[in-house]
């Protein structure tokens, strides 16, 4: 990466990058009958290939005193494939069947490009208008051969193709009246699309392919979309401020192919927040607002997984999951750096979106109303008081619980929480250091870390641990646990010791514990509560269970 001065108010940045990620995974997965005596057992093999460029500029012009401009280009190309395979042996030893094959992501391309101008018209008014476009393509194409046990039985060929899209305007305005109120008003509009195409066929030796009929499987979605909003910021006294908002959102649905469905939308969103200064480095802070969330159109089209030969089937009529959310905070500050804020919240949540039966197939849908209620703290503590002068500790948790009935059995349970809740990167967080904290809808997740300053070294060392509790899933036929029951820990090294440089080096998921993933099927479906069978895995390797080794290094030259 690079910044360059084309002219006085003119500079220009550009950064490209070739990531290449590999990440082996062994599997080892055991099939028990209810009784727990061994139907089979499956070894997994899977090694992905990712290799790419990422191209980015950033143009930065000041064209007045009163003007700033930017202008911002990305495009990301990579050569995607993973090789798979998949061995099932007999309780005795004995191969049962054989699969052999590749995936390749023959087109993935994505790319963004966007500007924004910034005017200040006076001393208290400015306005700011906003555009974005972005883009991406991609193609797979895979074919999978298995043997029963070591003739060709059958060979399956899987292609998809999406193609997405978004055209965001925004316009704002900031206008402050006087000392006590401060206004933000104006307008966005946006266009968003996907359109997905999926196919599959199974073909023994000696006849045509079969195809593989899936009811949602070529389909466009598009959605146009706008909104028009005003806050105001009301400082009451030195001591109290209020913060409202009103937004107003409308949106049209439309989706053609194999589903054909045009639905529109409109909701009005308020939020309001009273912070009070409690004394000398404490804060209070209360707040309310109405959330809608935004729809996965990936969600609206039917999609298969080849390893597990499992099915989602697309879903048109898919809602956004709607929330009032509640939030009491308290902000702490003591001595020059420490600090932490305790909050606790409850958000009542109206259709939320989960797994549901279309047919006898599972989909994303909408069931119940349900809550979410829980706690989070996040902390920052020096410890030259503790003896350890040039060393800070910090923490960010959360613990919650949510609750929703199931459509299927009636029982009350907790939201799924399979998809949408990931770990952090493999490589930690953007500047190499901890993982960033996301549970989603699970009931509980923390990152610490601890740095210590080096000076005598011109350097820091860092050390981060980091988990979240497991993932759980309610399909027809069954539920599904994942967890990885180790911390995730990571090791970084910074220094400036060469004049002019920042080095920086990585040891990333040094233990690199094991996922364990717990299918339980149940007969005939799960509202009778007998179990069929149990799949367990233990899962080594993938994105999330790999270690990693990293140097970055910044500077002048």
């Amino acid at each position: 990466s690079k910044s360059f001065s084309l002219a006085k108010d003119l500079e220009l940045s550009v950064d490209i990058q070739a990531p290449n990620i590999r990440g082996r995974t062994v599997s080892t997965e055991i099939v028990r009958a209810a009784s727990g005596g061994l139907i089979e057992y499956r070894q997994q093999f899977q090694q992905p290939n990712f290799n790419g460029v990422q191209a980015a500029a950033n143009l930065k012009w000041r064209a007045s005193r009163s003007d700033r401009l930017s202008f911002n280009a990305l495009v990301t190309p990579t050569d995607n494939s993973n090789g798979i395979a998949s061995i099932v042996y007999l309780p005795g030893g004995a191969i049962k069947s054989q699969t052999f094959g590749r995936a390749d992501y023959t087109t993935n391309v994505k790319g963004e490009i966007g500007g924004d101008w910034e005017h200040r018209v006076s001393d208290v008014f400015n306005v700011k208008l906003i555009g974005l476009a972005t883009f991406s393509t991609v193609d797979l194409s895979q074919k999978l051969d298995t043997f029963l046990p070591t003739a060709l039985a059958n060979t399956q060929r899987q292609t998809a193709s999406t193609e997405t899209g978004e055209r965001v305007g925004r316009l704002s305005a900031s206008w402050t009246l006087n000392d006590a109120h401060t206004l933000e008003f104006g307008g966005e509009g946006a266009f968003n699309f996907r359109d997905t195409t999926l196919g599959l066929t199974n073909q023994k030796p000696g006849f045509a392919p079969v195809p593989v009929v899936f009811s949602v499987a070529d389909t466009r979605v598009e959605e146009v979309r706008g909104e028009v909003f005003v806050t105001d910021v009301w400082t009451l006294s030195e001591m109290l401020t209020l913060e409202s908002g009103l937004t107003f959102e409308g949106s049209r649905i439309t989706q053609t192919g194999d589903a054909s469905k045009e639905r529109e939308f409109t909701y009005p969103k308020a939020q309001i927040a009273a912070t009070w200064k409690a004394g000398p480095g404490n804060e209070l802070r209360a707040s309310i607002k109405r959330d809608i969330a935004q729809l996965d159109f990936s969600e609206f089209a039917s999609s298969f997984n080849s390893i597990d030969a499992t099915t989602i089937v697309g879903n048109p009529g898919l809602e956004p999951e709607k929330a009032w959310k509640t939030k009491i905070e308290w902000d702490r500050r003591f001595g020059k750096k420490g600090a932490f804020t305790l909050g606790l919240f409850h958000d009542a949540v109206e259709d939320v979106r989960d797994l549901v039966v279309i047919g006898s197939n599972d989909a994303y849908g909408n069931i119940d109303d349900g809550t979410r209620t829980g706690v989070e703290l996040r902390a920052s503590l020096p410890l030259d008081s503790f003896g350890l002068k040039g060393g800070e500790f910090r923490f960010n948790g959360a613990y919650q619980k949510t609750s929703v009935t199931d459509p299927l059995t009636g029982e009350t349970r907790p939201f799924s929480s399979g998809d949408n809740a990931t770990p952090g990167t493999r490589s930690g967080g953007a500047a190499g250091g901890p993982p960033p904290l996301n549970i989603g809808n699970r009931d509980w997740g923390y990152v610490a870390s601890y740095r210590q300053d080096l000076p005598q070294l011109k350097s820091a060392f860092s050390i981060s641990i980091a988990r979240n509790a497991l993932r759980e899933e309610f399909k027809r036929l069954e539920t599904i646990t994942q967890d990885r029951g180790e911390e995730r820990v990571d090791l970084n090294w910074d220094t400036t010791a060469i004049k002019g440089i920042t080095l920086r080096f990585g040891y990333g998921n040094i233990f690199f514990p094991v996922e364990e993933r717990v299918r339980t099927f149940f007969t005939p479906d799960r509202r009778s509560g007998v179990v069929q069978r149990t799949e367990a895995r233990t899962n080594r390797g993938g994105p999330d269970g790999t270690m990693t080794y990293t140097i970055q290094a910044s500077g002048k030259f």
